[in-house]
């Protein structure tokens, strides 16, 4: 965690961007070809019907349900190479695991965050949030319980936070997220309080029981910088700030901020309530 830099996860990016066009291009292709491929057997179909009509004789009607089979072939493909064109547009717009937007989506977000926060004279927020001890829920009861505690997660972040805002997996057990409009660095505080909150209920995950946490870094436009990556860095910067001083969050170049959520207290585990909205 924390080890990928942000130029080479955008190179990385890009690669597979180029990648998921070039496959989305020859999909539509397939697509229409399977179209005009079916518009000219409905026509011969239509055609053959005509014929019946006047005709009579085995031969006639035996090409008559070949051109149906045909059609119902070249339909069924048309349908199947639609269904996987709609696959693979949310595939390029959205993780795998947790069906929340991907990098590409939440950097192109943050890049019109920062336009219009550059224009109307507003700040927005980025929050840098990693799941502490992870890796303890994979090596214990395994990578599917893993997987499935991801999902859990990837719901409490979603909905701790506004419609407007973008909640991302940045990749493992790391997420984004952009509030796309913010008034102070404590609102930013606010939502994070929100998160860490909401993580620490327990949850069913399969037949076992997990309790999340996490720690949270916070970097602010236009106050922590002024583009993508440089918010980025500041937001792992002040993450792991948080996690080594054993705070919830930390908002960068501001101790005192950091410092008034880790006061709030947390619910004890011994007063959690039993598992409910996240039960798998």
């Amino acid at each position: 965690m924390g080890d990928d830099p942000t130029t080479d996860s955008l190179s990385e990016l890009q690669i597979q961007v180029e990648r998921a066009t070039l496959r989305l291009e020859q999909l539509y292709q397939q697509c229409d070809d399977a179209q005009v491929r079916l518009a000219e057997v409905r026509t011969e179909v239509i055609r053959a019907d005509r014929q019946l009509a006047s005709l009579q004789g085995v031969e006639v009607h035996e090409q008559y349900q070949r051109l149906v089979m045909a059609e119902r072939h070249d339909r069924a493909d048309a349908d199947l190479y639609r269904k996987a064109l709609d696959a693979a547009v949310m595939t390029t717009d959205t993780d795998v695991l947790t069906e929340l937007p991907n990098r590409a989506v939440l950097l192109d977000r943050l890049n019109t965050a920062i336009v219009n926060a550059k224009r109307h004279g507003i700040r927005a927020a980025l929050l840098f949030v990693d799941l502490n001890d992870f890796k303890k829920i994979n090596d214990t009861l395994g990578h599917d319980v893993g997987d499935q505690a991801l999902r859990v997660a990837a719901s409490c972040l979603a909905s701790s936070v506004r419609e407007a805002d973008t909640v991302s997996r940045y990749g493992g057990d790391e997420f984004l997220i952009l509030l796309a409009e913010v008034g102070r660095s404590e609102d930013a505080v606010l939502v994070a309080d929100k998160i860490v909150r909401a993580l620490s209920l327990r949850s069913h995950v399969g037949q076992h029981t997990v309790q999340l946490s996490a720690s949270i870094g916070i970097s602010i436009y236009p106050d922590n910088g002024a583009d993508p990556k440089t918010l980025i860095d500041r937001a792992d910067a002040a993450m792991y700030v948080a996690k080594r001083r054993g705070l919830p969050a930390h908002v960068s170049n501001a101790e005192s901020v950091s410092a008034s959520l880790a006061a709030r207290p947390l619910p004890q585990s011994d007063s959690l309530p039993p598992p409910g909205p996240f039960q798998l």
